[in-house]
């Protein structure tokens, strides 16, 4: 997970030529692994 708002997504998914998902965070903190699992469990489950 990156800590910013989004800034590399475009260039991971230009060089992994795959969709990435967000899971943007802001305030400094680093993000609780839930939210990261619950948007991994969702992506597999469409």
């Amino acid at each position: 997970a990156e800590m910013n708002l989004g800034q590399i997504r475009l260039e991971v998914e230009r060089c992994a030529r795959q969709s990435v998902r967000g899971i943007h965070h802001a305030g400094g903190e680093m993000i609780h692994p839930e939210p990261i699992l619950d948007a991994i469990r969702d992506s597999v489950n469409r």
